[in-house]
């Protein structure tokens, strides 16, 4: 609430409490996200691109427009840009449409990332078994 101003009429004084809703509820809005911005990111690929992130709350998302790559855009310790995360390509279609046509579905996360680090630290059978050495062949065998 705005303090009484004895030089203001009430009119004036209603304009300028609108005015504060106004910024409180754009305030709010970009709290929340759904904004689009130009920026690069490294793609999968390890090429920097130019193209469009997307920002919902807490999670962003990136579409190049230098080619077709498109994913999750998350930001790496010690690097400035954000890397994207390939998704796959029914999500990368998703993500590309989301960035052409500026509405549709938004993929999130709500692992806030951590079902990604889990995927990425577990092996297949033949990286397992090269971790374990010329001591394997006879396990195995």
């Amino acid at each position: 609430m705005l303090p009484k101003n004895p030089d203001l009429s009430p009119g004036d004084f209603a304009d300028a409490q609108v005015a504060l809703l106004d910024a409180s509820i754009d305030r709010l809005e970009s709290l929340i996200g759904g904004k689009k911005f130009t920026s690069d990111a490294l793609a999968p690929s390890g090429v920097l691109e130019n193209g469009e992130v997307i920002l919902m709350g807490p999670f962003a998302v990136f579409a190049s427009s230098d080619t077709a790559s498109a994913g999750l855009a998350q930001l790496q310790l010690g690097s400035p840009k954000p890397t994207v995360v390939d998704l796959g390509a029914e999500r990368t279609a998703v993500i590309r449409q989301l960035s052409d046509a500026g509405k549709g579905e938004f993929p999130i996360d709500p692992t806030m990332g951590n079902a990604l680090k889990i995927a990425a630290t577990q092996d297949n059978l033949i990286e397992h078994m090269k971790k374990g050495g010329p001591v394997m062949l006879p396990i195995v065998g």
